[in-house]
């Protein structure tokens, strides 16, 4: 049996198939490489919300601990550190003017006075520290603890996200599946 030699014209065709292939590989290979960055981003992102959340939270801690006097509240009324309003009655407060009542040097204020003016601050904090940041505080002064919920809206959610996300959060903030907010939770005891 003998072998017939390749013309030049059938080798540059198979040539051509060969340039083709590879470079349907290569876009394949360049479009896995632009979804595993786009991934990246979008989780450094959700760590970094992440991080800011427990940073938050733990500054209410410290604010708690620090005000032990003004967290029960006054005469049987709620802590002024409570917060119990749904995610979306958040959305959109204004600033509370008692921010600024206990901030002065020479100022004088009552524990009570100082735990609303503090509240205050750590919720504006909140909200200019996470995209439509909203949190659920709940106080018990006889246990000496609270529970800190802090929520934000992550800016690029995925579907899986989405659906984990609700899970996290509690009843009282009301969290519909579909917003891409994220909750972390933090128990304070002083």
């Amino acid at each position: 049996m003998q072998l017939k030699p390749l013309s030049r014209r059938s080798v540059t065709g198979f040539m051509l198939v060969e340039v083709l292939v590879a470079l349907v590989l290569a876009s394949v290979a360049v479009l896995a490489l632009a979804s595993s960055h786009a991934a990246a981003l979008r989780l450094g992102r959700m760590s970094q919300h992440r991080v800011q959340a427990m940073q938050l939270a733990a500054d209410l801690a410290e604010r708690l601990r620090a005000n032990r006097a003004g967290v029960p509240g006054q005469e049987g009324a709620a802590s002024a550190y409570q917060l119990e309003r749904s995610w979306a009655a958040q959305q959109g407060e204004a600033a509370d003017p008692m921010a600024s009542a206990c901030d002065g040097a020479l100022t004088v204020c009552s524990a009570a006075q100082f735990a609303q003016a503090d509240a205050a601050q750590w919720r504006s904090l909140l909200r200019r520290a996470l995209p439509s940041a909203a949190a659920l505080v709940r106080v018990d002064a006889l246990q000496s603890q609270a529970e800190v919920w802090v929520a934000w809206k992550d800016p690029l959610p995925g579907s899986l996200d989405e659906a984990l996300g609700a899970a996290e959060c509690p009843p009282g903030l009301t969290v519909d599946a579909a917003t891409g907010v994220r909750c972390i939770y933090l128990r304070v005891l002083w």
